[in-house]
């Protein structure tokens, strides 16, 4: 079975994490807030594949660039 674009988001979002040096203890959290923002960057944009975007997408953008470092911010110029 084909894994969905949330299972992905997931994912990458929690490898990034990891090598940002994001503490083990909350990093099942943070995963689970910022996820939306790899799937929308998977999806261009859109809902990628799941019912709506988080209102706060923008503020979650910075959150996941701040965590991140400035590598990927930097290669994301759309925050």
């Amino acid at each position: 079975m084909k894994p969905s674009v949330e299972e992905i988001a997931r994912v990458i979002c929690a490898g990034d994490l990891r090598e940002a040096g994001v503490p083990t203890d909350i990093l099942a959290d943070a995963v689970e807030r910022l996820w939306p923002v790899v799937a929308a960057r998977i999806g261009q944009g859109d809902s990628a594949g799941f019912a709506s975007l988080p209102t706060d997408l923008k503020q979650r953008e910075h959150e996941y660039a701040r965590l991140t470092g400035p590598k990927l911010e930097a290669e994301n110029n759309h925050f």
